[in-house]
């Protein structure tokens, strides 16, 4: 885009509210604004206060529908970024108050594994899954192949085998092809993006086509990259004994209870349901909803967190696994629980004199 920043006025009528009530809210996350209505946003702290507007910013071109006139949603027309050699001969959209969503048939940004890089012939593969890519019905589950070249590689640096990284997908004469990829990054603005990964779309899994097998959790991945820590002085990818660095927490919460609150209240609790019925990642943020400390001075992300941690503790309980307890912490208090703790505990009573000696 010519101009990659956005006024506060312009938030204002996204988001509503006013101009000294987002300076509170910006002040709250660490960032300093003043009170101006016509200043305009670094990307650093629309990405602080907004990481998913932040996105949009960054891949999808924002059109000016309706100036002058507070509107509460946005125009964006998702599309893939083009080379600056391309950028010089196209009219660019202004930013300017943001109208309703135009819906186009582009392709839309999606997450990919490098299966390989040859980087003396700068070319290799991309293998990701149908979500983004195709939408017919027979293709879920499928994993597609994506040539890449150097020239559609965006990051510093050529990417690695089995490396994540988030592109557009193009369909040719030839096959599918990744289109200005870059490296991904973990943080609170990507674990946003991915979270449409969830249900049957949560892994890349299967065989491509050259019969290599793929199972790897999307969300997962993402999360225990943001808080996953080992030993002093061993990597990341080693091995040995991890931890989490439960500091961080607080973050993973905001940004789940941030997606949910902005959703209708009558989606909230089947779209976390979706989340919770992936049993890897329900174990994580059971981890992380049990063990973080989370506040928020908004009311609608502490309503969600509740809703969460309420879904989580029942997924436990409806379990009927005594095991499943262990997942508890040492502080948490049973007795609004007492009666189906007693069920369980009866429960395995029972099998384990059936399976004891006579």
């Amino acid at each position: 885009m010519a101009n990659d920043k956005i006024t506060i006025s312009q938030i204002l009528a996204i988001k509503g509210g006013t101009t000294e009530e987002l300076c509170q809210y910006a002040k709250d996350k660490g960032v300093s604004l003043p009170c101006d209505p016509d200043y305009s946003l670094s990307s650093s702290e629309l990405n602080a206060i907004d990481p998913l507007l932040a996105f949009k910013m960054k891949y999808c071109h924002i059109q000016n529908k309706n100036d002058g006139q507070n509107l509460s949603e946005e125009t964006v027309t998702c599309t893939p970024e083009v080379s600056n050699q391309s950028k010089a001969t196209q009219a660019e959209p202004q930013i300017g108050i943001l109208g309703k969503i135009e819906k186009k048939k582009t392709p839309k940004r999606v997450i990919g594994i490098v299966k390989f890089f040859d980087t003396t012939k700068g070319w290799g593969f991309v293998v990701s899954g149908n979500k983004g890519i195709s939408g017919k019905p027979e293709d879920e589950g499928k994993l597609f192949s994506l040539h890449i070249t150097s020239s559609e590689w965006k990051s510093s640096s050529y990417p690695r085998d089995n490396e994540w990284i988030i592109l557009t997908p193009r369909k040719n004469a030839r096959g599918w092809s990744a289109l200005n990829a870059e490296r991904l990054e973990y943080n609170r603005e990507t674990l946003l993006f991915a979270m449409k990964y969830r249900g049957k779309y949560a892994k890349i899994s299967g065989s491509d086509s050259k019969g290599d097998r793929y199972d790897e959790n999307i969300l997962c991945r993402i999360i225990n990259q943001m808080t996953l820590t080992r030993r002093s002085g061993i990597s990341r990818y080693s091995y040995g004994p991890a931890t989490y660095d439960t500091t961080k927490f607080s973050e993973i919460i905001d940004a789940f209870c941030e997606y949910i609150a902005e959703m209708p209240i009558e989606r909230q609790e089947s779209t976390i349901k979706q989340f919770l019925e992936d049993p890897s990642l329900n174990k994580l943020l059971f981890k992380i909803f049990t063990e973080g400390e989370y506040n928020s001075e908004d009311s609608a992300r502490l309503s969600v967190q509740q809703l969460y941690s309420k879904m989580l503790l029942n997924h436990i309980f409806e379990s009927g696994k005594l095991s499943d307890l262990s997942k508890l912490p040492d502080t948490f208090d049973y007795s609004p629980h007492i009666d189906k703790l007693a069920s369980i505990l009866t429960s395995e009573a029972l099998s384990e004199n059936s399976g004891s000696p006579v």
